[in-house]
């Protein structure tokens, strides 16, 4: 669907698809502003938007840190089968440590 810019001159510019938008904005504050404002335009959008990926990888990290952390805590409760005698207290502490770990990340 085509959108219309209705300039301050009384003008009208038409985006037509969606990817063109940034452009045509651009090149409408570079027409109007000048170079600078265009730069700066492109500039702000850049640090505003274009570093969006590290936060999904940062969040990413802190849930494959989670899950090797209850992995771990897995892997401890697997060794309270191994003795003798089964520690109930302790196999329920760190069945609680996991279900709070994955309480908290959720």
């Amino acid at each position: 669907m085509a959108r219309s810019l209705f300039l301050k001159d009384g003008s009208t510019k038409l985006i037509f698809h969606e990817d063109d938008q940034l452009t045509i904005l651009a090149g409408l504050i570079q027409e109007y502003l000048g170079k600078d404002c265009e730069e700066l335009f492109y500039s702000i959008f850049e640090d505003k938007y274009a570093n969006t990926g590290d936060d999904y990888e940062r969040i990413a990290d802190g849930y494959l840190s989670m899950l090797r952390d209850i992995l771990d805590e897995l892997d401890a409760i697997l060794l309270c089968f191994n003795a003798a005698r089964l520690d109930r207290r302790k196999v329920y502490r760190a069945l609680r440590q996991c279900r709070d770990n994955l309480h908290n990340n959720l």
